[in-house]
């Protein structure tokens, strides 16, 4: 009989509450929660913290990851709409669609950071849909305009032309799509580029999930329906299910059904189908330490395909097995943010750290979240440091420093305490790096050499758009100071507008 194990998801029979289980390829759970929020959400075992939805760092739709059995719960990210099912490639990148579309077209494919905040509350006038603008919002990597964004996986299998392997696979019941999402690495980022797949004029096709099979072909879950959304439906009692394949395909024999010792484990490991591959997963984390290094360490390098590699290192990292001659080929960013990853979220790995690449960005923003909950005193100067080095352009790295420093105040100012003599130059990478990060004493600095006059306009224009983002009284004493006329027109202007 089914058993419960996780309670405390808001909106009982809504469109906005739980939904979208998923399996990781280090064999954790992963699931999304609308907007409906938490109450009283926590591990199975008891233990850790209790969830409550807020308004500072449990905002709105979240994702979260747990134990294959609810333990060791943990929130990933937040403030989203309505998140709907976040898809896992063999790395530990996390993708997920949100809807946001009641006549706003302003759905979206988010790359998900650990301790992310998506920006979709607080709402105001006057201010971009999803805020992207403000300091601590990440960006999406893709608007995808009407819809009602449902089930996405990664296609990694060999069957479908070489342009869809390794991308996301996705489902949108509004405009009846099938699409899949080309993601390429740019930065610590993503250029991500759309093709529609399927496409329908049956009005009653409203594909909800997609799912790779065992022989590679493709299988889309249709809940067939007259509507989408609403937190209704017009019929109860039918579906359909499709398959995607070549023209000419001959389905062979069923996959493995199970797995009961190394050969088969290898084998399952190598599937592209994700209930397969969990077989696997499952059947190693059963294992003794010795039996998974010598089941999993034979496909860890080599000429295998990345994805196996990186299944591979998942299993030997949680056997505490992974080493230095396990990881090949870091100079590809997939596998050298896996490793970071692993480094990151495995204490046995920890002493791996001398094998990354030092510039690689995707290594960069993965430690840097890391850092989100580490000692103030161990983590600012690997904060500071990799602000000093950021390029002024690449906006997942200012993100990853803005999660890297925190929301609780009183660590962040610790964190970044010495901001002020790590860049002392005031320039535009500064300007922006000080509107990211808030770092203490920055407004009170900039309002002295706003005073002093004799600035560029440009220059007092970006210390008028850093003081407007201050609370303080004196903050708005100082804009309120330069709209005299001694003020040049275009710095008098923005402080009017930055003052209304």
């Amino acid at each position: 009989p089914p058993v419960k194990f996780l309670t405390g998801f808001q909106g009982i029979d809504h469109d906005h509450c739980v939904h979208g289980i998923s399996v990781g390829p280090e064999g954790k759970l992963y699931f999304s929660v609308g907007d409906a929020g938490v109450r009283d959400l926590k591990s199975s075992d008891g233990k850790g913290p209790v969830f409550n939805s807020n308004t500072t760092d449990l905002r709105a739709g979240t994702v979260w990851r747990c134990d294959i059995d609810g333990r060791n719960l943990e929130l990933i990210a937040h403030n989203f709409r309505n998140n709907y099912m976040a898809a896992i490639d063999s790395f530990g990148n996390v993708f997920i669609s949100d809807n946001d579309d009641d006549g706003n077209q302003q759905t979206r494919i988010c790359f998900v950071m650990p301790g992310g905040n998506y920006g979709y509350h607080p709402r105001g006038a006057g201010q971009t849909h999803w805020h992207e603008e403000q300091p601590g919002i990440v960006p999406k990597v893709l608007r995808t305009f009407f819809g009602s964004p449902t089930g996405m996986c990664f296609y990694e299998g060999k069957l479908l032309p070489e342009k869809y392997r390794g991308q996301m696979l996705h489902t949108d019941a509004g405009p009846r799509h099938v699409r899949c999402y080309r993601a390429t690495p740019k930065g610590a980022g993503f250029d991500v580029e759309r093709e529609d797949i399927v496409t329908s004029t049956d009005n009653w096709f409203r594909p909800s999930d997609v799912r790779v099979a065992p022989d590679g072909s493709v299988f889309v879950a249709d809940w067939y329906d007259p509507g989408v959304g609403g937190h209704g439906m017009g019929d109860t009692t039918r579906g359909r299910i499709f398959r995607l394949a070549p023209l000419g395909f001959k389905q062979p024999g069923a996959g493995p059904t199970k797995v009961g010792n190394a050969g088969e484990a290898r084998t399952a490991l190598a599937s592209p189908c994700l209930s397969t591959r969990a077989m696997a997963t499952a059947w190693l984390r059963s294992q003794a330490p010795a039996e998974v290094a010598n089941t999993a360490r034979p496909l860890a390098t080599g000429n295998h395909p990345d994805w196996l590699k990186a299944r591979a290192r998942w299993a030997l990292a949680e056997a505490g097995q992974l080493e230095p001659s396990d990881l090949d080929g870091l100079d590809r960013p997939t596998l050298a943010a896996q490793a970071a990853r692993i480094i990151r979220d495995y204490p046995k790995a920890a002493g791996l750290a001398s094998k990354l690449p030092a510039t690689d960005r995707g290594v960069t923003r993965e430690t840097l979240v890391g850092l989100r909950d580490a000692e103030a005193a161990k983590a600012s100067d690997a904060i500071l440091r990799a602000a000093a080095s950021w390029d002024g352009a690449d906006v997942f790295i200012a993100k990853a420093l803005a999660i890297a420093a925190g929301t609780d105040e009183k660590r962040r100012q610790a964190v970044l305490a010495d901001f002020s003599t790590k860049l002392p130059e005031w320039n535009d990478r500064t300007a922006a790096l000080a509107f990211e990060l808030r770092p203490p004493g920055m407004a009170e600095r900039l309002r002295a050499r706003l005073a002093q006059g004799g600035l560029p306009d440009a220059d007092s224009i970006r210390i008028v758009d850093f003081i407007a983002g201050d609370d303080e009284a004196a903050a708005g004493k100082a804009l309120l100071d330069l709209l005299n006329p001694k003020t040049s027109p275009a710095v008098r202007a923005r402080a009017a507008e930055a003052s209304r």
